[in-house]
């Protein structure tokens, strides 16, 4: 090149080499989520959507109420038909269920494990992961 520094060159080569070189405000703007979602900060932690968002609001007041004894997010199970393939679930809830005797009529309450993804568009990549990981662990996936 002639010139070594930008402000060596003549005028209207600057001005056209600036124009190139000056960042594109289009360009520079995030690219826009596959399914629409929204990336939302809710009590400190990051959550893919906003419907993730408020279901985590939700199961922490079931929590306080007694309704669930607990749960966590963001949960990885390995599926063993594809090997070295991971599910990821949004939540594992440790559900309260209660049921009656049939004899009696006592009622008796156990814990159960209850996965959980919230979904605002079901793919069929997804719904075939779902099917084999229900039949590998033997409970099901509810979709919220």
């Amino acid at each position: 090149m002639r010139y070594k520094r930008l402000v060596d060159c003549p005028e209207g080569m600057r001005k056209l080499l600036e124009k190139q070189l000056a960042p594109d405000p289009l360009k520079v703007t995030a690219k826009r989520p596959k399914y629409g979602n929204v990336r939302t900060q809710y009590n400190g932690e990051t959550f893919d959507s906003k419907a993730e968002a408020a279901e985590d609001q939700a199961l922490r007041m079931a929590e306080a109420a007694g309704e669930i004894a607990g749960y966590a997010r963001q949960v990885s199970i390995p599926m063993r038909a594809r090997k070295g393939r991971r599910m990821q679930l949004d939540f594992m809830v440790n559900a309260k269920k209660s049921y009656a005797c049939a004899q009696c009529g006592h009622l008796n309450h156990i814990h159960a494990l209850v996965l959980r993804d919230k979904k605002g568009f079901v793919t069929r990549e997804w719904q075939t992961k779902r099917r084999i990981l229900e039949a590998q662990l033997g409970i099901e996936i509810e979709v919220v």
